[in-house]
């Protein structure tokens, strides 16, 4: 049984955090360095045999995906996880090879919003200021 969700949902932050651009900008930004981060410890764990570990590591993950709205790449690791958690190597690895696409589609559509939440706080020049440079 498959779960069906969005990929990703923008209001799940906002939700929590309010809706200031800096602090949105920053979440995002500070979400794709712990997960990339945090991805490359769990395939560490998953290729060394400690399914415990690789566990904890999906859960961060998986948490860390929800609170951002980043939903279908939250529910893939909520599956690497109880992968994990019944110590099934073969699986896990797979599980690992097929969330690697879907982990870069998602960081680099985050870095986007970043970049968009970026061009949204720059304060527009007044007229008057900007007629009056040389």
């Amino acid at each position: 049984m498959s779960i069906r969700c969005p990929e990703f949902d923008a209001s799940t932050l906002e939700a929590m955090t309010g809706d200031d651009p800096r602090q949105l900008r920053r979440f995002y930004l500070m979400f794709q360095a712990v997960c990339r981060w945090q991805h490359e410890a769990l395939c560490r764990e998953a290729s060394q045999g400690h399914f415990e570990e690789a566990a904890r590591c999906a859960r961060r993950l998986k948490v860390s995906c929800f609170t951002v709205g980043a939903l279908a790449l939250g529910h893939a690791y909520s599956r690497i996880e109880s992968v994990a958690s019944r110590w099934n190597g073969d699986e896990l690895r797979a599980g690992l090879a097929d969330i690697e696409a879907q982990l870069e589609y998602t960081l680099a559509n985050l870095g986007d919003i970043a970049v968009g939440i970026a061009g949204r706080e720059m304060p527009v020049p007044r007229r008057a200021a900007a007629e009056a440079r040389p």
